[in-house]
């Protein structure tokens, strides 16, 4: 379990909003341990593999979070505002960049210090729990 400090973070797939040589410096070109908390290029984040890969998977509250690169991952956004100010002009169900999804619950603000577990295909981030291992069926 890792502690993140209070601020405003992305949880989802982060191909959906790294620049393309960003994710390619941090996702495909670096081995990462599941849960364990980064800082590479200025970004602060976590990540970790689906339990199924791509697909489709819901957190505790029912929200949904789309997959196209197998992992899920938690990404602070205070660390980049222009990133922060690119999602927050999106509106729900609008895509966020190069025709991916992007949903306004994928902001989350903590207040205070929060923990992360990812392990096995469980993502707990504070409160909420996404569990990996309940594929939607028939989604890709």
């Amino acid at each position: 379990m890792n502690n993140l400090p209070a601020g405003i973070y992305y949880v989802g797939d982060l191909c959906y909003v790294l620049p393309e040589d960003d994710y390619d410096d941090i996702i495909c070109s670096f081995q990462y341990n599941d849960g364990d908390v980064y800082k590479i290029n200025g970004y602060t984040f976590a990540v970790s593999n689906t339990a199924y890969g791509d697909g489709c998977y819901l957190d505790s509250f029912k929200n949904e979070y789309p997959v196209d690169a197998g992992i899920i991952g938690i990404l602070r956004l205070d660390d980049k505002p222009a990133l922060l100010s690119q999602l927050l002009q999106h509106n729900t169900d609008v895509d966020a960049k190069d025709g991916y999804p992007y949903w306004k619950h994928n902001l989350f603000t903590f207040t205070g210090q929060f923990s992360i577990e990812f392990s096995g295909g469980v993502f707990r981030i504070g409160a909420n729990v996404i569990d990996t291992r309940d594929y939607i069926e028939g989604e890709e």
